[in-house]
């Protein structure tokens, strides 16, 4: 017996292709869901970037972009040696910022738009 995605009503009438629909409804949620939460992301690092004076802001907001969708840290792997760079020239003031602001905004994000 072949494998078929689309299941028949019992009187051989139209063909019941709802659960496709949903399953690809879902997946087209799930993907935009991240890459907005990706942006989001990336446009408040990017703004804290320029608010402590970061070199290069504007390719550390790409680059936190680029790897938001990552699970478990994709935007710590940009804002974690951005504070480890702040403690090492000596702006301390401006590191806890960066460290303790990123680390916590990025669950929120993602619990706020998981609920939409």
């Amino acid at each position: 017996m072949a494998l078929c995605p689309v299941r028949f009503d019992s009187d051989g009438g139209v063909p019941q292709i709802h659960h496709l629909l949903r399953l690809d409804q879902t997946i087209r949620a799930v993907v935009k869901g991240v890459l907005v939460t990706a942006i989001v992301q990336g446009v408040l690092a990017g703004m804290a970037y320029v608010a402590l004076s970061v070199p290069f802001p504007m390719g550390l907001t790409a680059l936190t972009i680029v790897l938001a969708p990552i699970p478990f840290g994709g935007t710590g792997l940009v804002w974690l040696p951005v504070a480890l760079y702040l403690f090492w020239v000596g702006m301390t003031g401006k590191a806890w910022p960066c460290w303790c602001g990123e680390s916590v905004s990025s669950p929120w994000l993602i619990n706020f738009f998981d609920r939409g």
